[in-house]
């Protein structure tokens, strides 16, 4: 009897969040700026940038959080896995 154990994820697993994350956003750009959260934990995160306009859960370990401007046109997301930031996208946002 074998049984299926998942301890990481592969990068095709990684890459599935992140145009998930995408998607729920629309179209994304990736910014260099934002992408140096990238390892940090996801209570680094929250505790920097306060309570998200949104939280998905994608998967079993995957995380999405997006913080939306006043006016809602502007949107930037994190994809987490197993509590460390894996990616960053954005929607609508023109250099803010």
């Amino acid at each position: 009897m074998s049984s299926l154990v998942h301890n990481k994820p592969n990068s095709f697993v990684i890459s599935l969040l992140l145009v998930a994350v995408a998607s729920v956003s629309g179209c994304s750009a990736i910014r260099s700026d934002y992408t140096s959260w990238e390892g940090h934990s996801s209570e680094d995160l929250l505790a920097a940038w306060g309570e998200p306009t949104s939280i998905e859960n994608v998967g079993v370990d995957y995380v999405s959080y997006t913080w939306a401007d006043a006016g809602g046109t502007c949107e930037r997301s994190f994809a987490a896995l197993d509590g460390k930031i894996v990616g960053y996208s954005e929607y609508n946002c023109q250099d803010r």
